[in-house]
């Protein structure tokens, strides 16, 4: 997914290296003039892919605005999201002043493609999944490979026409 991702001009932070974080709350000056970080630092995050904005701050100067963020789930979203994965991508969301975001999964039933979820109430932003169709019936690794090739392929296209 980091390779077809970041082809696009994805980042993908990296919470082992602490390369990437975001934060979740502003710098706070102490009465004598310095700066308290370590509250800051405690709320790092890392979101699994983001397409920051060209040229454009966040309003709060420090984390990057992102044109989408992306959550990557190794699990079927099929029926459901899990609300605390919602809770994440729409802190992520607003964090990175980011009109759109979602989670990318593997699809068992369909075609890769977008499924909006919505709009978000508040600061707004959409929602959606991004299913990743896993093919089921192959003969063979060479056409599961070649298989896959067309749903990374169709993923690009999804999430490039955003």
């Amino acid at each position: 997914l980091a390779t077809i991702l970041e082809k696009q001009g994805f980042k993908h932070p990296d919470n082992r290296t602490g390369k990437g974080g975001i934060y979740l709350f502003k710098k706070h000056e102490k009465e004598d003039g310095g700066t308290l970080y370590d509250r800051r630092s405690r709320c790092r995050r890392y979101p699994d892919f983001y397409k920051p904005c060209k040229n454009e701050k966040n309003s709060d100067g420090g984390n990057p605005k992102a044109q989408i963020i992306l959550d990557a789930k190794y699990k079927h979203l099929d029926s459901s999201v899990p609300r605390e994965d919602l809770f994440q991508i729409i802190s992520y969301m607003h964090v990175m002043e980011c009109k759109c975001g979602g989670f990318v999964y593997p699809k068992v039933d369909g075609a890769t493609g977008i499924e909006p979820l919505g709009e978000l109430c508040g600061c707004g932003g959409e929602v959606a999944l991004y299913g990743v169709a896993i093919p089921q019936q192959v003969n063979g690794m060479k056409e599961f490979q070649k298989d896959m090739a067309l749903q990374e392929l169709e993923l690009n296209k999804s999430i490039g026409n955003l």
